[in-house]
């Protein structure tokens, strides 16, 4: 599941989408939503190694009041992610 160049001390930063409900997701295929040392990492297996990170994960969806009335909304979300060790 660990991408083959993936190596430790790297730095993800990931671009998401959090939904409604707080779960996490990486915008769709063609967005480049990953990097790695400030390249560009659009490979599907980077993908999924963030994905089944993230999977664990629970975000607080935004909200806006109006009214008294809160309306959860889907928000994005800017993560940066340290690769220790693997």
């Amino acid at each position: 599941m660990v991408p083959s160049d993936l190596e430790s001390g790297a730095i993800l930063h990931v671009r998401l989408i959090i939904d409604t409900d707080g779960r996490p997701e990486i915008p769709p295929s063609g967005t480049s939503p990953i990097h790695r040392n400030g390249v560009e990492m659009p490979g599907e297996d980077y993908r999924q190694f963030v994905q089944a990170i993230l999977d664990s994960c629970t975000f607080q969806a935004a909200s806006n009041s109006l009214n008294g009335r809160i309306d959860y909304v889907v928000s994005n979300l800017d993560l940066i992610l340290t690769v220790e060790k693997f």
